[in-house]
């Protein structure tokens, strides 16, 4: 039993941290970028004595939390591939959490709702504290906005409509570890007074430019970009271009002048989905 999914990636350029004493509605506000490179989510599947789960994380997790749901026994070997760098700021750890519940389920034919799948990646992410609102977001395309955090059927998520020739310009530097950003409580704090700002005034001007603007303003405020990143950020602005850094990871982000950006290091360009998840081949 086989299945390929095909999950977008996601950068969030603000937030609101949202723990909560129930699982499901815990998770985040904010606004951020699904992107047309992602991941690609591969499972064979066989019946087996045992349940093992050939993967780590998010991933490992949410595929266990599956199959606890169901009578038999499953191997399950699991193969990702990455279009994007992981532990950079472009959710592949939801990514992953994600495209594996959809994947084994489909692959053992258990029927279950988006969302019910969601749910379950959205919690093994949040039990982790890898992530918090990228799996709510990933369900969707283009610019998406969590206005209620929670699991997938208990959140509430809007978007606006971008033009499918806009493009983002990535600048991948270094990894920042999600946990250690969350887990500390004066952070989270500052990072909250700063996040709900933003997200106020981002919907009172609902647009890709603002979103990009006011993300610089919390990458400012909230103080966690390495001196290298803020170097070239301050480089940037002598030149006019509007960038931020993606949360959570060392990963510099703008909609304009690559060219200016290609000076700093290498570039990765990439589409604004216009997709959410997508099955790419199913064999029973």
């Amino acid at each position: 039993m086989y299945c390929s999914v095909w999950i977008p990636g996601h950068i969030s350029g603000f937030f609101e941290v949202c723990i909560d004493d129930c699982i499901d509605r815990s998770g985040s506000t904010g606004v951020g970028i699904n992107l047309d490179k992602g991941l690609v989510v591969e499972v064979d599947v066989s019946r087996s004595s045992e349940t093992t789960v050939d993967c780590d994380g998010a991933g490992r997790l949410a595929i266990l939390k599956l199959l606890s749901e169901v009578d038999e026994e499953y191997d399950v070997n699991v193969c990702y591939e990455y279009e994007l760098p992981v532990g950079m700021g472009f959710g592949m750890s939801g990514a992953e959490a994600l495209g594996g519940v959809l994947a084994v389920s489909k692959a053992i034919g258990y029927p279950k709702t988006v969302n019910q799948l969601a749910r379950i990646a959205h919690e093994a992410e949040v039990e982790l504290m890898s992530g918090l609102g990228d799996v709510g977001a990933q369900l969707y395309r283009g610019v998406t906005v969590n206005t209620k955090p929670g699991a997938p059927g208990k959140n509430e998520v809007d978007s606006i409509l971008v033009s499918r020739d806009r493009k983002v310009h990535l600048l991948t530097l270094d990894k920042i570890e999600t946990c250690s950003v969350l887990s500390d409580e004066k952070l989270v704090e500052k990072i909250n007074r700063s996040g709900n700002d933003k997200i106020s005034r981002f919907l009172e001007k609902p647009t890709l430019d603002n979103m990009v603007k006011l993300s610089r303003e919390f990458t400012n405020e909230i103080e966690i970009a390495p001196e290298e990143t803020m170097e070239i950020l301050n480089d940037l602005d002598t030149y006019g271009v509007n960038a931020s850094m993606a949360m959570i990871g060392q990963t510099i982000f703008s909609i304009e002048s690559p060219d200016i950006l290609s000076r700093f290091g290498e570039v990765i360009t990439t589409g604004i989905a216009d997709r959410g998840p997508i099955i790419i081949e199913l064999k029973k």
